[in-house]
């Protein structure tokens, strides 16, 4: 996260200094992003599947 954020913020910037995004589309980028992040976590984590993966990284992916 140290790394990604500093370098997302360049990226968005060199878009808005070049004349391929307003800003707003920088913001509504950055919103859409935490919102889908905080639903998949929140999704991951009710459903058990963060709990299951992080504890046994081997473990196998749910039977459908």
């Amino acid at each position: 996260m140290a790394v990604a954020v500093p370098v997302a913020v360049c990226i968005a910037w060199s878009r808005v200094y070049l004349g391929l995004h307003f800003p707003s589309d920088m913001g509504t980028g950055l919103l859409l992003g935490a919102v889908s992040g905080w639903l998949a976590l929140t999704l991951s984590e009710r459903l058990g599947l963060a709990r299951r993966f992080l504890a046994d990284p081997n473990a196998q992916k749910p039977s459908e």
